[in-house]
């Protein structure tokens, strides 16, 4: 086993480097569950800047607008090339509607398509006109079964939007627990502390004549690997005993 003790005293030697990466790993640790670990998780519908050109102000383009303002900001906007250029550049919205005049008559009775413009790159756009598709698509159904254009409105009107209830799975209360840091960048730790030990160890094995003399040694080249990965695993199942003492003491077990 001698050159299992080879790599442990010279881990041994590196005990204080050791030390230093675990006192920086539990620094970051408890600053990150300062900063994030007592926040609860919760749904939310994403809100949108929408900006809005009524041309119609109608009764119908009326109901759109408040289906659409239940989950997003409504900015009313001049129909100006430069004001709307200007809004759009500034993100005071990020989905600007073009409503026609005769709204109800084209684009819920017929089918002309609501002239939009959004900032490129962006996927808020998709959310928004999936919320004007879905207006449309109900707007029509009630159209169809004979609703006059006020009906249509105090229909959609209304409509209750999806109830979204968390599932407490876990027990936690649909927040972190406290050791979820803790353990999310354990990993980064083992790999710093592992990759520096293990390299340090391998260097010392290939500096001078050390290499020649292993080779010219009793021991087989395949015992002197095994006896090697016994030490790494020996280090690295000390590390991790070491971590897991520490969560006990710091978060109760």
């Amino acid at each position: 086993m001698a050159v299992f003790k080879a790599y442990m005293r010279i881990a041994k030697k590196n005990m204080w480097m050791i030390l230093m990466y675990l006192c920086i790993f539990l620094g970051v640790t408890v600053m990150f569950q300062r900063f994030a670990g007592g926040d609860t998780v919760q749904y939310a519908a994403q809100s949108v800047p929408v900006g809005i050109i009524d041309e119609d102000r109608g009764e119908a383009t009326e109901s759109l607008i408040r289906y659409i303002g239940r989950t997003n900001e409504i900015v009313y906007l001049e129909d100006d090339r430069e004001t709307l250029q200007e809004n759009l550049f500034y993100r005071n919205v990020e989905y600007i509607v073009r409503i026609p005049r005769d709204f109800m008559e084209k684009c819920i009775l017929g089918d002309k398509k609501l002239k939009v413009t959004t900032v490129p790159g962006t996927y808020s756009g998709s959310y928004v006109e999936q919320q004007i598709s879905n207006f449309i698509n109900f707007a029509r159904c009630y159209a169809a079964a004979g609703f006059t254009e006020h009906e249509l409105g105090e229909a959609m009107a209304a409509r209750e939007t999806a109830k979204v209830e968390m599932l407490d799975v876990n027990g936690n209360g649909g927040s972190y627990p406290a050791y979820a840091f803790y353990y999310r960048y354990l990993p980064y730790l083992f790999l710093c502390v592992l990759c520096y030990v293990m390299g340090y160890i391998l260097m010392g094995f290939r500096r001078g004549s050390l290499p020649d003399r292993m080779a010219a040694s009793a021991v087989p080249a395949r015992r002197q690997s095994m006896e090697g990965l016994m030490a790494a695993g020996v280090i690295a199942i000390a590390l991790w005993g070491f971590c897991s003492l520490i969560s006990i003491v710091f978060y109760n077990g």
